[in-house]
């Protein structure tokens, strides 16, 4: 076969394998508020949606027994997320430690886009499956056209669409370019703005609206003037919803390729994830406008 060098694996310094996973928890938005866990996959994870309710008594009385009826159920399969990055031996010789700091970096952010994007749009074959794609009843889609997006009157009713119990801790992401362009500059009936937005001595930037929590992302969702019709604009959910199985590790090795004289930096993790309880998800979908435009 190729010749290859030996695995040098157990020679990588810690400091770079440690990197990896502290930026991984540092940079995702999305990625750091869902819930990880580490069952073996396969597993299925019971779902009730039946509550037992508590009844008053008169004297001497007692309730009923009530069955929790567990009638669905969510199960984690393994799906491989990899990155594969190399560098020239005349690179890696000038200035190693940089190059690895660098790469750390590099492949961690790449690592974190691929959570993001799969956490929020994730098709489910081969690859966790995205909020966008999982089954919402209908009375939890709202299809809203451009011109009714910067209106202050279709949010309240898109708020409410939120089950009263699920609304602590709802988020609302959007395109950042659709909360920039229709939503900061709105206001109400009365000319008072509806979306804040505060800026922490540390430089951080803390957006709300309607005293929700908002989630300005650039490419994970499309914005409404460029998404096609039927296409989700907008996700309100509480992220803790959704749940991550992973390996919680990611393995990293490093080897180097005598064909190309390469040093190549090879980090893989093995995860999952689904909404485990989709019932205070509402998705905002495009419509065209009523007079015929908007694609």
């Amino acid at each position: 076969g190729t010749a290859r060098g030996g695995d040098i694996g157990a020679g990588v310094p810690t400091a770079i394998r440690n990197r990896i996973v502290e930026k991984v928890e540092e940079t995702g938005r999305i990625w750091s508020r869902v819930t990880k866990t580490s069952i073996q996959g396969g597993v299925e994870i019971p779902v009730s949606t039946a509550t037992p309710t508590a009844v008053w008594l008169a004297a001497g009385q007692m309730a009923d027994k009530q069955k929790k009826t567990v009638n669905a159920s969510i199960s984690f399969s393994y799906h491989k997320l990899q990155v594969r990055v190399a560098v020239e031996l005349v690179a890696s010789v000038v200035a190693l430690p940089i190059f690895e700091q660098t790469i750390a970096d590099n492949i961690a952010e790449a690592m974190v886009k691929a959570l993001d994007k799969a956490i929020i749009s994730g098709t489910g074959t081969g690859q966790p499956l995205g909020i966008v794609n999982h089954n919402v009843p209908s009375a939890r889609i709202v299809s809203l056209a451009p011109s009714e997006f910067g209106q202050y009157t279709t949010w309240p009713t898109v708020f409410a669409k939120v089950p009263r119990s699920y609304r602590s801790g709802v988020v609302l992401i959007l395109n950042d370019a659709d909360w920039h362009k229709h939503i900061v500059g709105m206001v109400d009936s009365t000319g008072q703005p509806v979306a804040r937005v505060n800026y922490g001595l540390d430089g951080s930037i803390e957006e709300r609206f309607l005293g929700r929590e908002v989630i300005a992302v650039e490419d994970l969702l499309p914005s409404i003037d460029e998404a096609s019709v039927g296409d989700v604009v907008g996700i309100l959910v509480r992220l803790e919803d959704y749940m991550v199985n992973s390996n919680m590790a990611i393995t990293y090795r490093r080897y180097f390729d005598e064909d190309t004289d390469e040093w190549i930096s090879k980090a893989t993790m093995i995860a999952d994830g689904k909404l485990a309880d989709p019932n205070g998800v509402v998705l905002i979908k495009k419509k065209a406008e009523p007079n015929g435009g908007g694609e």
